[in-house]
């Protein structure tokens, strides 16, 4: 297959990886959130309640992920052509040239591997947030990851009370911030 027909077939292969991922993040993010519900409730809601009406979400967010993904080899070529074209007119020798594209394949490679960790936080964020927010839950509590890697400002939030409907102004809601690992455990009110 060539570099090519690879290029013309990404949209494809992006809709595929995109959409694969999504409903595994959804299917790990219900199994959390029932488990949340029935340590809450003491009942098991499991097969009682249904997607909840997340279609619309789960279609936006693979949507923005074939985005991300058509955008990396995109990148990749501008960076390419500008490589070359400004390394020729500078004078610059062939190995010096190649030693910079190898060193943007490492950084195409770093930022496809970022997209993927961020854009899975943030698609399980945004599931969070729709799936409490249709079942009625206004407010959660903010959990950090609690290891050394948690920013400050995130670290400052960890176990405090957030309403859905007011983000905090510096981070937005737990996963909304770039990298961010944070959750929203949900605050189910029994009446």
């Amino acid at each position: 297959e060539t570099l090519t027909t690879r290029w013309l077939n990404i949209t494809r292969h992006a809709k595929l990886v995109a959409g694969e991922m999504v409903g595994n993040v959804n299917q790990q993010n219900k199994k959390r959130f029932y488990k949340a519900l029935q340590n809450a409730t003491g009942v098991s809601l499991n097969g009682i309640i249904s997607e909840e009406g997340l279609q619309p979400l789960l279609t936006s967010s693979i949507s923005d992920n074939v985005s991300l993904i058509k955008s990396i080899p995109d990148e990749y070529f501008k960076k390419l052509n500008t490589i070359v074209n400004q390394g020729t007119m500078r004078g610059k020798s062939s190995g010096g040239i190649i030693k910079d594209i190898l060193a943007l394949g490492k950084s195409t490679k770093k930022r496809a591997k970022l997209i993927a960790r961020d854009q899975t936080q943030k698609v399980n964020a945004a599931i969070t947030q729709g799936r409490q927010e249709n079942l009625g839950v206004t407010e959660y509590i903010w959990r950090t990851s609690s290891d050394e890697r948690v920013r400050d400002s995130h670290k400052s939030k960890n176990g405090k009370r957030f309403k859905w409907s007011d983000p905090p102004k510096d981070t937005g809601h737990p996963g909304q911030d770039i990298q961010c690992r944070c959750i929203a455990e949900p605050v189910i009110q029994l009446d």
